[in-house]
């Protein structure tokens, strides 16, 4: 397929999007309504995300904008909840905000889908990771630039077959994330020959943890594979320590650069999937970190970096169709090739993008603890075949 070119100028910032910065004539700007979590159990995921989008436009408006658009954005809160996203988004789409993106929650993403074509909006998927976003449910205006379950149980089957731990419990939110995840794990652990003693499925937002552990303690569980994100994963982290569960702990979504940072030594040795890091070695993502740092105190977290790529992939989609509607950004970016953090990635004919999948675990990394990735594994590997075309 062929690559959207970048060019080499003087703004660093248009570098790094993937674009080329024109004299910023009389066009339409770029209107980017973004939904996430400002408050809720997510709040602190959400807080990352408006870092990326803030930055991401910053940067290109300093260059230019995209193909002298410029580029405006409006945050509003979601709560994480799917009712209020719809609400919101809606309101955003009215006022001419019709490219959406910030969504964390697989369930909030599925709530808007099926109105993109009456609202004639776009949405951009950088975290929601639920299988049917580009399977069964899936939607031409609706494009995902990370990876989904099936890809992540894909890659987690070799891990599973190389453990000494059969006996496995799953804990997860009670969400369509976390229950396509349960599912996915159970096959990955069949497919190693391993068992599933328990799966709980818990309310957002839980503090007490406890009734859960004492369970997995009495099943004989030699590991436990979590899909918790944000305060959720920070207090199960601590609970599984407190009450002392002797286990080998893993999961997705579970322990990521901020968590990690958060919880220390607690969190040292939990493996798991990697969505993004700043250590990725491309060209693309080491420009991407070094400007970051210059404004920022920290490493681009997981959160960060993916919210990043969907503004390189949208900004690039513009550039390349010439165009702000909708339906001629998602046509023209399917089958195309896009330079984002990840490498050089192509986005399939049912708008999944092929990116990497990481996999590792926590360790101390330059001072402080964070994931470290251990294996890349090729998106071709573990990508589930297409099933829905447009």
């Amino acid at each position: 397929m062929k690559a959207f070119s970048t060019f080499k100028y003087a703004a660093a910032g248009a570098l790094a999007l993937g674009l080329m910065s024109l004299p910023a004539w009389a066009n339409d700007p770029v209107k980017i309504g973004f939904v996430t979590s400002v408050t809720g159990p997510y709040a602190d995921l959400g807080a990352q995300a408006i870092r990326a989008a803030r930055f991401a436009v910053e940067q290109v408006n300093a260059a230019g904008g995209v193909d002298g658009r410029m580029v405006e954005i409006d945050i509003l809160d979601n709560e994480a909840k799917p009712d209020i996203t719809r609400r919101q988004v809606e309101k955003l789409v009215a006022s001419g905000n019709n490219k959406i993106l910030g969504l964390l929650g697989s369930g909030e993403a599925l709530a808007i889908m099926p109105l993109l074509e009456r609202w004639n909006a776009l949405y951009v998927s950088s975290v929601p990771r639920a299988d049917s976003i580009t399977g069964k449910d899936c939607k031409p205006l609706a494009i995902r630039t990370n990876n989904q379950v099936a890809m992540l149980s894909a890659a987690i089957t070799p891990w599973l077959k190389t453990r000494t731990e059969k006996k496995w419990a799953y804990v997860a939110p009670d969400t369509a994330f976390g229950r396509d995840s349960g599912a996915s794990f159970a096959r990955s652990l069949e497919a190693a020959g391993g068992t599933l003693t328990d799966e709980f499925y818990v309310p957002l937002n839980s503090t007490d943890y406890a009734p859960y552990i004492e369970k997995i303690k009495s099943s004989g569980a030699e590991g436990v594979w979590a899909t918790i994100s944000g305060t959720d994963a920070i207090t199960f982290a601590q609970q599984i320590k407190q009450f002392g569960l002797d286990a080998t702990i893993g999961g997705a979504s579970f322990i990521t650069d901020s968590e990690a940072r958060q919880l220390g030594e607690v969190a040292k040795g939990i493996y798991g999937l990697i969505y993004y890091s700043a250590t990725i070695d491309t060209p693309q993502n080491k420009e991407f970190v070094e400007a970051w740092m210059k404004s920022h105190d920290a490493p681009p977290t997981n959160v960060e970096g993916e919210n990043y790529m969907s503004f390189q992939v949208l900004f690039q989609a513009i550039a390349g169709s010439d165009s702000i509607e909708p339906a001629e950004i998602a046509g023209w970016a399917r089958g195309k090739t896009f330079s984002t953090v990840m490498g050089d990635v192509m986005l399939r004919e049912d708008n999944q993008m092929m990116v990497p999948i990481y996999f590792g675990a926590v360790d101390l990394y330059e001072g402080s603890y964070r994931p470290v990735i251990e294996t890349t594994i090729a998106p071709e590997l573990v990508a589930p075949p297409v099933t829905c075309t447009f």
